[in-house]
């Protein structure tokens, strides 16, 4: 048998062969595309986790500073109060008060923001007679370093030194040192006061007293404005990261605690970390949408904690006075996203209700009462607090009413000495109208404080009852 040997033009060999050679190269491009999809994943999905720990770590921080930065730095606000210097509230809050959330209707506030990287600042207390009072100091990752009151200073007052770690040097006689564990820190000072025009005098007089005086003045008629060598940084609430810019560089301002130091080494990988520069506007577009996907769960995250950030009595959250929060990151931020600046004393008792005795949230759309048949047993006072539960600020209302309390003139008690709080967006009938506390037609919670708690509040014996929606 004879075959004919089949022969190909080059050129279609040649085609052939480029056509195989473009197959290979089109597999092993696409093989790279998977992997780096792959790479550019892991990339956000690492960006994602480390920005839900970094978001909750530095909740507290963060707002912290956006709060300084509005009262201290912020030229469309006028620079309402400086850096180491009081400024005095000299009204009860109202809903127009925005600079704190769930703040007290009881206390005439003096706030104050501390930086102690130049040297002490010795605060003054003048003597406070037959008046509750406390200074409360607390660092930048909001942990109360002392509450300074009428159980530890006395009535005749007296000189504190608030003095970073790190310093050292001699105090002048009389003046007791404040270690504060980081150089930026918060004095929020409260006075009680009975509301009425000639004790609100009263207390102004004493504000006018108080004093922040750095040491270097301490003694002089006149004090003169310190200035700082660092730069604050400005807050940029339409920058998407700006979250993440301010707290690395409040974290290079106040170096994190070494209990800290195992999380805030992961922030390395997002350039967050104390020994860098965070910018956001040169990170990856995958750890931009890592961390943009961060901060939307870790709030949920938060939403859900704070639910639960204490023990359940009745429906009501039970927070006894101000404490460290060492390492539980989570409590710490979801707890400060509707009490900054808070921390009396250990002596201050706070009940925070937000549902009814059913389980429900509470909502203005309903009317509901709270039965005291043993009102809160203190030494100093008590009261109950209501607010919005979107703004966490008081509530606008035609009575201007925002709280009811033992010092609460035209309050009717029962005859066995009980007291019922009627809540509701409209005034109720009859003689209800007089323990009315108005509330907004959404969502609402409300918060008892009771200031030198009798025992039966720390041994249990008495708690809060279910607040009851009416029919």
């Amino acid at each position: 048998m004879i075959t004919k040997k089949l022969t190909l033009p080059i050129s279609i060999i040649l085609i052939t062969l480029l056509l195989s050679v473009n197959t290979l190269l089109n597999a092993e491009q696409s093989q790279d595309v998977v992997q780096n999809d792959q790479v550019f994943k892991a990339k956000e999905n690492l960006a994602y986790t480390i920005g839900v720990q970094a978001y909750i770590y530095g909740y507290a921080t963060v707002e912290l500073y956006r709060t300084f930065y509005e009262q201290v730095l912020d030229p469309s606000r006028g620079h309402s109060i400086g850096i180491n210097e009081f400024n005095h509230i000299r009204k009860l809050t109202t809903p127009k008060d925005t600079w704190v959330v769930t703040p007290n209707n009881d206390t005439l506030y003096s706030r104050a923001w501390i930086d102690l990287s130049n040297e002490p600042i010795i605060l003054h207390i003048p003597p406070i007679k037959d008046r509750f009072f406390v200074f409360p100091i607390g660092d930048f990752y909001h942990d109360t370093v002392v509450s300074l009151g009428w159980w530890n200073v006395g009535q005749n007052g007296g000189d504190f030194a608030l003095t970073a770690t790190n310093w050292q040097g001699v105090l002048p006689d009389g003046i007791e040192r404040v270690d504060v564990s980081t150089p930026m820190a918060w004095v929020l000072a409260r006075t009680l006061t009975s509301g009425d025009p000639e004790d609100i005098k009263q207390v102004h007089s004493l504000q006018d007293q108080y004093s922040l005086t750095p040491l270097s003045q301490w003694g002089q008629t006149s004090a003169s404005k310190q200035k700082f060598e660092r730069q604050y940084p400005i807050w940029n609430e339409e920058a998407p990261l700006n979250f993440f810019a301010i707290l690395n560089e409040v974290l290079r301002f106040n170096p994190p605690r070494p209990a800290d130091e195992g999380l805030i080494a992961t922030f390395k990988e997002i350039g967050l970390h104390p020994t860098q520069q965070f910018n956001p506007d040169a990170v990856d577009e995958n750890v931009r949408n890592g961390l943009m996907n961060a901060i939307k769960d870790a709030q949920g995250i938060m939403a859900v904690k704070s639910q639960s950030i204490a023990e359940i009595i009745n429906g009501w959250l039970y927070l006894p006075g101000p404490k460290e929060f060492g390492t539980d990151y989570l409590f710490r931020a979801a707890l400060e996203s509707v009490a900054l600046l808070h921390g009396e004393s250990a002596m201050t008792v706070g009940y925070i209700g937000n549902i009814d005795g059913q389980g429900k949230p509470l909502d203005g759309n309903n009317d509901y009462e709270i039965k005291f048949d043993v009102p809160p047993p203190v030494f100093g006072f008590w009261s109950l607090t209501l607010y919005d539960g979107k703004t966490k600020l008081l509530v606008d209302n035609p009575i201007n009413r925002y709280s009811i309390g033992d010092r609460t003139k035209g309050i009717k008690y029962s005859k066995d000495g009980s007291l019922t709080i009627h809540l509701g967006n409209q005034k109720p009938d009859g003689e209800a109208s007089a323990n009315w506390l108005p509330t907004p037609k959404g969502p609402f919670y409300v918060v008892i404080r009771a200031y030198n708690a009798g025992p039966e509040v720390f041994n249990g014996s008495w708690s809060p009852p279910p607040i009851i929606m009416n029919d």
